[in-house]
């Protein structure tokens, strides 16, 4: 009897934890209206107005506000989770109060004539996980602290300045695109911090952009998409054997050298490239290896082999054993 009486208790504790009482929710509640009035007064032109409810009338909660989304359950009920103010033509400025919604996961605000920069403050907002604004200005390192982030989608604005060394702190990271900027100076070597992690799609083409292509580029193993088109990198092309889920490879319009080539990047050029690159991971070797000179060339190392000696030029990780019935096994078992 006294273990159920105490089960009970304790059920309800964890209920009470759950669900703050209606007057902190409404305290809150308010905390955000106020932070979205203080956004709404930085427009300057609402072509559509698709922010005539906000605040005009007193009756109509917050979360029903055009573009805004709420979440109805836990700690976070009532409270503004994402904003959806998309392709509605609004001008203006963000106000630094958009760092008050705390619970803020997702605002997109593409397509639209916003200037200004990204406010600092956003570094504030610990559940963000998609970044999608049109802003100028620089990135704040305060991006950083977004330890969260998915998806950062910052492509076709004004952003210049230098790439946030903190950029390599998100370790959730998945998408970066800064396409189409002004940024300039080199990639930091942060972003070699996400090697083990899980950035599948790094889009930097269009900005100013340069030094050598860094090497650490080719550890990023998760990587599909890496485009570096039209910047001002120069050198020799690095070798990217490591990135085995590459399906696009962007690297045309910049002062980039092929493998043997010694001319700059063409677009067939990148083919020439992406074949190299193609037999580096099917062999296991660079064509600037030791073995390699002006007698022998790592496309001629394979054309020999063919069709008889293949198999000894192969990189052993490539193979799979068979049993001795001819059944392939798995060789990580």
């Amino acid at each position: 009897m006294v273990a159920a009486g105490f089960s009970f208790l304790l059920t309800l504790l964890l209920f009470a934890a759950a669900v703050p009482p209606a007057s902190m929710v409404g305290a809150q509640a308010a905390t955000d209206q106020l932070a979205l009035m203080s956004f709404k007064l930085r427009i300057t032109s609402d072509p559509s107005s698709a922010l005539a409810s906000w605040g005009g009338n007193q009756s109509i909660h917050v979360c029903q506000w055009q573009g805004v989304t709420c979440s109805m359950q836990g700690l976070r009920r009532k409270r503004v989770v994402a904003l959806d103010l998309s392709n509605l033509g609004l001008s203006g400025t963000i106000d630094p109060s958009i760092g008050n919604l705390t619970y803020l996961r997702k605002p997109d605000l593409l397509v639209n004539d916003l200037t200004g920069n990204i406010p600092s403050e956003l570094g504030r907002l610990l559940d963000f996980q998609h970044v999608n604004l049109s802003l100028s200005g620089g990135i704040p390192p305060a991006m950083g602290d977004m330890f969260k982030l998915l998806i950062v989608q910052l492509q076709h604005n004004m952003l210049d300045g230098a790439m946030p060394r903190t950029i390599g702190l998100l370790g959730n990271l998945e998408v970066l695109n800064l396409y189409n900027n002004i940024l300039s100076g080199s990639i930091p070597p942060e972003i070699g911090n996400l090697t083990s992690l899980r950035i599948k799609n790094l889009q930097l083409r269009g900005n100013q952009l340069s030094g050598t292509v860094p090497s650490f580029l080719g550890n990023l193993s998760s990587l599909t998409i890496l485009n570096l088109g039209t910047n001002r990198f120069y050198g020799e092309i690095v070798s990217l054997q490591g990135l085995s889920s590459l399906t696009s490879l962007i690297l045309q319009e910049n002062n980039l050298h092929e493998y043997g080539l010694g001319n700059e990047v063409s677009i067939l050029g990148d083919i020439y490239s992406y074949g190299i690159l193609l037999l580096e991971m099917f062999t296991g070797k660079r064509p600037t290896g030791s073995e390699f000179g002006e007698a022998l060339s790592l496309h001629n190392y394979i054309q020999m082999a063919l069709p008889d000696n293949l198999i000894n030029i192969v990189d052993q990780h490539l193979l799979v054993p068979e049993d001795n019935d001819g059944e392939e096994r798995n060789s990580r078992q």
